[in-house]
């Protein structure tokens, strides 16, 4: 994530924490697909970037915990940015929608993020939750949980 996160932060004057709570862990593989959580994190963290303006600040946590043979993961990313109405909140999910709120031009993009990660966390058995607010920013959260290898 900090590979294209920081860049855009930098150039954005936006303060990115990361706090990671998985050091307690003692497995180091797990079975899923690595690339499916990539792209979810990627559009959830590329659209705090996008709606979010200069000077604000976006927090990333994660937490994983082992449990039954499994790891469950929660990851919460939080932004100061412009928010989500509550009327499009019904929409934010669908393919191909946007609120149409940008901060800056070269955000524009074509209303896939929160549908594709959606759908890749529905095939993975994870979910996605969204609290926002005009003007006050967003809240993310992801869970996903896997097998330990």
């Amino acid at each position: 994530m900090k590979a294209f996160a920081e860049p855009i932060a930098e150039k954005k004057n936006i303060e990115l924490y990361a706090d990671e709570n998985i050091s307690s862990l003692k497995y180091s593989e797990v079975v899923g697909n690595m690339l499916y959580v990539k792209r979810i994190l990627y559009n959830v963290v590329h659209n705090a970037l996008k709606y979010s303006p200069e000077g604000t600040e976006i927090h990333c946590s994660a937490e994983a915990k082992a449990h039954g043979g499994r790891i469950n993961c929660k990851v919460k990313i939080s932004d100061e940015g412009i928010g989500i109405s509550q009327e499009f909140q019904n929409n934010m999910f669908d393919a191909y929608t946007q609120e149409n709120r940008q901060v800056d031009p070269w955000a524009n993009g074509q209303g896939l993020g929160l549908y594709v990660a959606k759908q890749l966390l529905e095939k993975i058995g994870g979910t996605i939750a969204v609290y926002s607010a005009v003007d006050l920013g967003t809240i993310v959260t992801v869970t996903m949980s896997f097998d330990i290898a």
